[in-house]
């Protein structure tokens, strides 16, 4: 799996690309908390180019949002196939 991250205008955007699941949830948890400050209250997360996402990877995306939501901010899903 690969995750890309762009920031603008206070806005971060990851792109998420090949398979989120139980092997990879972990991988990208960890980015995920390298890659997104405290600070940061929105997020964009690109699903185009994502594969499969299993039980495990909607688990990471659903405590993003718990977490995203409790700082007053937004998280917005985009390209779900």
């Amino acid at each position: 799996m690969e995750i890309n991250r762009d920031k603008e205008n206070g806005i971060v955007h990851l792109t998420f690309k090949g398979r989120l699941d139980a092997r990879t949830a972990s991988e990208a948890k960890r980015f995920i908390e390298e890659n997104v400050g405290k600070e940061d209250r929105r997020l964009i997360l690109d699903l185009c180019d994502l594969e499969f996402i299993s039980s495990a990877g909607m688990r990471l995306i659903l405590q993003l949002s718990k977490e995203i939501h409790q700082k007053g901010g937004q998280i917005v899903l985009c390209c779900l196939n």
